[in-house]
């Protein structure tokens, strides 16, 4: 059940001990508001903002009270945080009531409720302050529309400003459509340089597999001409041998050719010329 804020609940605001007192407050701004001050007209405010903390149904009598004493237009409100609130309320300029008036009935307040006036017009801290209580929860009361636009068109404008602000700060270019194109066609240039690098690196990729293909064949050619040397060396070494064996036969055969001619001749047995040893 939600709880009503068009009911006027004095002793949830005001304390108790101090009603008396407050009871004549209450009396000296009903005189204040039926007279006239042509000289406070510059001090009187137009907008405050109140912070406190206590739920919905302590704003609401907060706000009727407050409206009792200074006949307000129209307040809007939200829970900003946890029990802790903050109001945006209208005051009719024609009763010229002051900050001080409405400061001295925030000390007869609970819940240390607070209150700044804000400057007449759309500023950035009525923006900012409309702003908190649009993002709360819990809302309570009104605004009114004109005032809503008003300030959502001051968002948008500080909202441009802090991007063109940061976009200047970050790149040195302002924010406008000719260096947005500048910084399109500069990342469309950095695409295609990118791009070309690619294919750069996939053609050094292809050289490098290339070469190591080839270095791989020139082991293998390597290791292949290592194998056929060691049959050449193992076959030269047998083509010696064979040739030793071969000179040594020759040898023998001259030898024994020579010592039958000396038999055949009659010739002395003592002169046969002996034998080489055999081969081992």
């Amino acid at each position: 059940m939600q709880p009503r804020n068009d009911v006027m609940n004095i002793r949830l605001v005001i304390d108790p001990d101090r009603l008396g007192e407050f009871s004549g407050f209450v009396h000296e701004m009903g005189q204040y508001a039926a007279a006239c001050h042509p000289s406070r007209r510059y001090e009187a405010v137009q907008r405050m903002a109140f912070y406190g903390f206590g739920d919905a149904e302590f704003r609401g009598s907060f706000f009727r009270l407050l409206q009792s004493c200074f006949l307000c237009d129209w307040f809007w409100s939200s829970e900003t945080h946890t029990n802790r609130w903050e109001m945006l309320v209208s005051f009719p300029t024609r009763h010229q009531f002051t900050l001080e008036h409405v400061e001295r009935f925030c000390g007869f307040c609970k819940n240390g409720v607070a209150c700044d006036a804000l400057d007449r017009g759309i500023t950035v801290p009525l923006a900012r302050f409309f702003e908190r209580i649009e993002n709360g929860k819990n809302h309570v009361g009104w605004v009114r529309n004109r005032l809503r636009q008003a300030c959502e068109r001051r968002l948008q404008v500080m909202r441009e400003q802090e991007t063109g602000t940061r976009i200047r700060n970050e790149t040195g270019l302002e924010f406008n459509s000719g260096n947005m194109l500048f910084i399109y066609h500069e990342w469309q240039n950095a695409l295609v340089d990118l791009q070309e690098s690619r294919n750069m690196c996939d053609e050094f990729d292809e050289r490098v597999d290339m070469l190591l293909r080839t270095v791989h064949g020139m082991r293998e050619s390597m290791q292949r001409s290592s194998l056929v040397i060691d049959r050449l060396r193992h076959a030269l070494d047998t083509v010696s041998m064979g040739c030793a064996e071969y000179s040594s036969l020759q040898l023998e055969s001259a030898v024994m050719s020579s010592n039958l001619q000396d038999m055949a001749t009659g010739g002395d047995f003592s002169s046969l010329q002996p034998l080489p040893p055999p081969r081992s």
